[in-house]
């Protein structure tokens, strides 16, 4: 994660990206876009503050080689010699628009910004953003007239959020940087990662504990829940939380005989589910690996373990305590009303 208690915009370009195959052409930033103090300091919390929680990271490939990448270049050049910065801007606007095909790709504003002193595993880094802008909001702004306020309608970019982003640090140059990206507009997967910035991940404890997290939940939904039911969709995500939280290291061996037990069905499904979920994904799973705390927690508030039911009833179990959970809720079937139920066990109520 970063830290930008002390980084600074050192310069920023606005360009327009258009759309290639709608023929919308690029506006071009023949100049550095000129900033106030407030200025700086707002348009400085909206581009990073979206990467201080963002564990995974990237780095720029190429599948001939490395030095075809466009964009990696482009930052490589900055990094070398700052006075570049407005060419290598205009250039990565290109790369943008020469990537921007597909009929769902909205025109938008494209930021490129130089960074200095953001905070990386104890390392003070420059480094150069890449934002584009594409969700438009309706807004009012009060003007005030000869005869009082007045409406006036008008249309911008919320602050709150990034579209897209990438946020690229200078380190490790010879390995193809690295990356943090951000795609909260994702109507196209490929756009923005595989084909504008063709990156991959770099597989480090964090992107271990990221995925085998991801594989276990998706395994739930998939598999156990479809299969087993929601009671026992509950208890694996508990043991594997629990799993998780205890084990500063996790064994792959061990993992399965603590969670799975000794269910030789659900075993062969995991080991099945693992392996198809490895290619589908192109992740190579590490025998062992360290727990990557940071990522766990951030993964653990993200896991569903709510049971809705048709009959407008929601049980939300909490997911710091699932196992206990798990034992006090039982599933039956009532012969009388020939409908299922749950049946819930406690001592008294909670307000």
């Amino acid at each position: 994660m970063i830290n930008i208690n002390r980084a600074y915009i050192s310069k920023v370009t606005l360009h327009r990206v258009g759309h290639k195959v709608r023929e919308e052409k690029n506006i071009i930033a023949e100049n550095l876009m000129p900033l106030t103090e407030t200025l700086d300091e707002v348009l400085k919390n909206y581009f990073l503050n979206s990467f201080k929680r963002e564990n995974t990271l990237y780095q720029f490939t190429h599948h001939a080689d490395l030095s075809l990448n466009e964009v990696y270049n482009y930052c490589k050049e900055v990094f070398e010699d700052e006075s570049l910065f407005l060419d290598a801007s205009q250039n990565i606007l290109n790369a943008l628009y020469e990537q921007s095909t597909h009929p769902s790709i909205k025109l938008g504003e494209l930021f490129v910004v130089h960074f200095g002193d953001i905070a990386y595993q104890e390392q003070i880094v420059d480094a150069i953003g890449i934002f584009k802008v594409e969700r438009k909001n309706k807004f009012f702004k009060f003007i005030n007239g000869d005869e009082g306020l007045e409406l006036e309608l008008q249309n911008g970019f919320s602050i709150q959020k990034l579209d897209k982003g990438a946020l690229v640090l200078n380190i490790d140059e010879g390995s193809g940087l690295k990356v943090l990206s951000i795609d909260n507009n994702n109507y196209d997967a490929a756009y923005w990662k595989k084909h504008f910035l063709k990156l991959e991940y770099v597989n480090n404890n964090n992107f271990q504990t990221d995925q085998y997290l991801e594989l276990c939940t998706n395994f739930s939904d998939s598999v156990i829940a479809n299969d087993y039911g929601k009671e026992k969709q509950t208890e694996f995500l508990g043991n594997t939380l629990r799993y998780f939280n205890d084990n500063p290291m996790l064994e792959d061996l061990s993992f399965k005989e603590e969670v799975l037990g000794e269910n030789k069905e659900l075993l062969e499904a995991f080991n099945e589910y693992k392996e198809d979920y490895s290619e589908a994904n192109e992740v190579q799973f590490w025998d062992s690996f360290e727990v990557a705390q940071p990522v766990y927690k951030s993964k653990r508030k993200k896991i569903k373990t709510e049971i809705k039911l048709d009959t407008k009833i929601k049980i939300i179990l909490d997911n710091n305590s699932l196992e206990e959970a798990a034992e006090n809720i039982e599933k039956g079937f009532d012969d009388t009303k020939k409908m299922n139920y749950y049946k819930v066990y406690f001592d008294q109520e909670m307000e």
